[in-house]
């Protein structure tokens, strides 16, 4: 009898916290009842008790009290996304003609962030440093967006242009390019967030720039055109051939 008791009770805390670890903004007591499909004063005995095992938080908001889980690894992505198309639009609104400062921001981050690179994208690090040409840097710069633009999922990234010093790539289905110019400072500072891995990885000084853009209803018809072109390109090449 015990057994089973202590199984339902495990039950239901497990459901709980399952429940709000989807949840981004946490859940009153009688949303949580009615997932769970049990009566409020079961749930709230069972929320008191991961409130002492510190699984739980719980907030007021107003008259209300929200629940959420301390170990939340998550919020869906779809929220955070329209939060920083939000952000852009209002960096846009509030300082208009400001890209190079958009550039200049998405190098400073670089202090404080580390983005969450994964084993293939460390083993597309470790092969641009151990081979330092420029042009196998640009061919590879492809692959290597994904590693920093984790918001997005499936951006369909093509050449315009490979020269020597140079390269032009062209971004299609992002999330930024919807509907109007509002997103479109989120490129400048991946402009410069991609300058300052450049430099902190594999020690080569880039110029990334936005070129062009088109804005369309459209998924298939927006575009933005995006170049990368190194400064110290004799130098590099110097080193290359040693």
């Amino acid at each position: 009898m015990s057994n089973g008791s202590n199984s339902k009770k495990n039950n239901y805390k497990d459901k709980i916290i399952e429940i709000l670890n989807n949840s981004a903004s946490g859940l009153t007591l009688s949303e949580i009842a009615e997932e769970v499909g049990a009566h409020r004063n079961t749930i709230s005995k069972y929320l008191f008790a991961l409130e002492a095992e510190k699984q739980v938080i719980k907030k007021e908001v107003g008259t209300a009290n929200l629940y959420t889980t301390t170990k939340r690894n998550y919020i869906k992505r779809e929220i955070v996304v329209d939060f920083v198309k939000s952000v852009f639009y209002a960096l846009k609104k509030e300082l208009p003609h400001k890209e190079q400062i958009l550039k200049k921001v998405g190098n400073s981050l670089l202090d404080r962030f580390e983005f969450p690179m994964g084993r293939s994208y460390l083993e597309v690090a470790e092969k641009i440093r151990k081979t330092p040409d420029p042009k196998f840097q640009m061919e590879i710069f492809k692959e290597l967006y994904n590693s920093f633009d984790f918001l997005q999922g499936g951006i369909d990234i093509s050449y315009l242009e490979l020269q020597n010093e140079r390269a032009v790539y062209r971004f299609k289905n992002s999330a930024f390019l919807d509907y109007s110019e509002d997103f479109i400072y989120f490129f400048y500072l991946m402009c410069g967030i991609a300058e300052g891995l450049f430099l902190k990885y594999f020690n080569s000084e880039i110029e990334c720039n936005v070129e062009d853009f088109n804005i369309s209803q459209k998924n298939i018809e927006a575009f933005i055109d995006i170049s990368i072109k190194f400064k110290n390109i004799k130098l590099v090449l110097k080193d290359y051939k040693k």
